[in-house]
């Protein structure tokens, strides 16, 4: 049972050391993509015990999410007020390959406000725009990229 026991712990570290690695390059593959505007910013999770936090305060089930995301599989971002960047305030799930919000839930799994969707919006139509999908490819003054 001992033998076993080590065996089963040393596989479980291997594999939380992936997907440690897999969040690492993910966070960097995704970073380009941080954005803010009028008092909200966004940002891909870095880490699993940020989704952990984040599915513990917001008392939603993102936590779940962590392979898929570190896989590749989905994009799981924060949204956040820029004056309280720590608070989880609303968390979102993009299809990167066609830029679509899956779902952007707060907390108890509450429906956007007309802020966080406005926001969300302004959002994906920056990421179009450096994508090249719109044809002036410009930004307003009030949106800027953050690290």
């Amino acid at each position: 049972v001992r033998a076993h026991n080590t065996v089963l712990m040393r596989m479980e570290f291997k594999e939380k050391a992936e997907l440690r690695q897999k969040f690492a390059h993910r966070y960097e593959e995704l970073s380009e993509l941080c954005y803010s505007y009028n008092g909200l910013m966004i940002r891909p999770a870095m880490n699993e015990n940020e989704l952990i936090r984040e599915g513990k305060v917001l008392k939603h089930c993102v936590a779940t999410y962590a392979k898929r995301h570190a896989n590749g599989e989905t994009a799981i971002f924060f949204i956040r007020q820029t004056d309280d960047a720590e608070i989880p305030f609303y968390t979102l799930e993009l299809n990167e390959k066609n830029l679509r919000v899956i779902q952007n839930r707060g907390k108890s799994n509450c429906a956007r406000t007309a802020e966080v969707k406005e926001f969300e919006e302004k959002w994906l139509e920056w990421l179009k725009n450096m994508r090249g999908e719109n044809e002036d490819g410009k930004h307003n003054n009030e949106e800027r990229r953050t690290a």
